[in-house]
C-alpha cells in the first residue's frame, strides 16, 4: 500500500486526505488541532488507513522526528502534499531532507501555494523538481479525481 504524508490535512487539504484514503493510500496527517483531527478521522471511510500526527510543523526538531518515526514504521513515504503557512520557514526543507534521505522508494511532493483561484504545485519526483502553476481550478473539483486545468507554466530542475 502506498503511504502519503499530508501537512495541513485537517484543514484546506481534508478532502485530499479523504480522497487518498478512498484510493487505497495509507495517509499520515500532520496537524496541530486535535479536534479537527478527530473530525477528519470520523469522516474517513476507513479509519485504519489514517495515522494522526499532532505536531506543530514550525517546530523543526519535532517535525523531523515525527517524519522519521513515520518512515521507520511504514518504510517509505510515496507522496507528500503540503499546505504550509509562511511562518514555518524551515518546514518544507525539513520535510524534503528527511523524506529524501530516509525513504526507500522514489516519492513525489506537491507543495500547495496560493488560493483556490491560482494553485501552484511544486512537485519533486525522483531527482527532478517541477514547479507548475494552475489557474482557475477549484480545489474541491481537483480532489474528486478530475484533472486540473492545463498548467500555465512548468519549470523543471535537476536535484542532486
Amino acid at each position: 500500500m502506498k503511504h502519503a504524508l499530508i501537512i495541513g490535512g485537517t484543514g484546506m487539504l481534508s478532502k485530499v486526505t479523504l480522497w487518498l484514503i478512498d484510493n487505497n493510500y495509507h495517509v499520515s496527517v500532520i496537524a496541530r488541532d486535535s479536534q479537527k483531527m478527530e473530525k477528519l478521522i470520523n469522516q474517513s471511510t476507513n479509519k485504519s488507513k489514517i495515522t494522526p500526527v499532532l505536531v506543530d510543523y514550525s517546530n523543526d526538531s519535532a517535525l523531523r522526528n515525527s517524519i522519521q518515526s513515520l518512515i521507520e514504521k511504514y518504510e517509505s513515504i510515496d507522496l507528500v502534499v503540503a499546505w504550509i503557512h509562511s511562518y514555518a520557514k524551515n518546514a518544507l526543507n525539513s520535510i524534503t531532507q528527511v523524506v529524501s534521505t530516509s525513504s526507500k522508494r522514489d516519492w513525489k511532493l506537491y507543495h500547495i501555494l496560493g488560493s483556490s483561484s491560482n494553485w501552484l504545485f511544486a512537485i519533486l519526483s525522483g531527482k527532478h523538481l517541477h514547479l507548475t502553476t494552475y489557474k482557475g481550478s477549484s480545489f474541491n473539483w481537483a480532489c474528486q479525481g478530475k484533472h486540473l486545468t492545463s498548467p500555465i507554466e512548468t519549470t523543471k530542475w535537476s536535484v542532486s
